[in-house]
Formats: structure tokens, sequence, C-alpha cells
């Protein structure tokens, strides 16, 4: 719990000098970072040619403050995907080493 609330007092600074505070909308939000500028990933419905999809895109393309960033836009689908195969790693990982002790 006191992790959780120091986390929320904190806020990213981005490479601009951005200040962005701690939003839990979403779990995924304040995780996803761009590579190309450092800053977060927000969360967009869209509404794309009468197609609605939710997307992540750059907070630098969305708010035009002066950094321009091309940073593609990203698929809800695609970025869940993503980390749920990043966790299954991790999880893998964990039980190698595990089995490893063992056997020693």
């Amino acid at each position: 719990m006191k992790e959780e609330l120091k986390k929320r007092r904190i806020a990213h600074i981005s490479k601009n000098g951005q200040r962005r505070n701690y939003s839990s909308n979403h779990s995924l939000a304040q995780i996803v970072f761009c590579e190309n500028c450092g800053e977060i990933f927000r969360r967009v419905h869209w509404n794309n040619r009468g197609k609605r999809s939710i997307v992540w895109r750059c907070v630098s393309r969305l708010e035009n403050k002066g950094v321009f960033c091309d940073a593609r836009t990203v698929r809800e689908d695609d970025l869940k995907q993503a980390v749920i195969q990043a966790i299954n790693v991790v999880v893998d990982n964990i039980y190698k080493r595990r089995e490893e002790k063992q056997r020693l």
C-alpha cells in the first residue's frame, strides 16, 4: 500500500520537462513508454473511418507541444498480447531456475 501511494505522488517527468501525473484508469497506464522520445503512451478511443477501436499513442503526438514524435499507433490487442508474452517469458525463467536449483 505504501509503495502505491508513493508511486502516485511521484510524477513522470519527460525529457522535455513535461510533468505527467499518475493515472490508474487502466492497468497499463504510466507503464508504456515511447522508445523514440521517452514520453508515456496514452490509451485513446479511436474512430477511424467509422471503425471504432482502442489504441495507444505517444502523448507527444497527441498534444503537439513542441516535441514531434513519429512513433506508430499501437492497437490495444497487440499491446496486451506483447505484455502476456513478456510475462510468460519471465514466469518460464523463474520455473527453469527453480528446477535447476532442485536438481543440484
